[in-house]
């Protein structure tokens, strides 16, 4: 599940790079994947204690939850942050 959460929030760097008029080029350097390591593991323990995943669902549905919180990973360090 952490992979999951990783590839989410690389897909987020790729997608907050897009800019219309402009050739879309997918690179990933060795920074981004290390800014996104910590920070989807900094996500995990928020993330599990948040998501309620029924044990026997599909591992590609429980997969596809993380893959989304790790591409709105913004939006949970935000929520993150409020926490008293």
């Amino acid at each position: 599940m952490y992979c999951g959460t990783l590839a989410g929030v690389v897909f987020s760097s790729f997608v907050n790079g897009f800019e219309p008029g402009k050739e879309m080029a997918f690179q990933v350097s060795f920074e981004t994947v290390l800014i996104s390591a910590v920070v989807a593991l900094a996500l995990m323990p928020y993330v599990f204690k948040k998501l309620v995943i029924m044990p026997n669902s599909p591992l590609i549905v429980r997969l596809g939850f993380f893959v989304q919180n790790g591409i709105f990973w913004q939006v949970i360090m935000e929520s993150i942050r409020k926490l008293p």
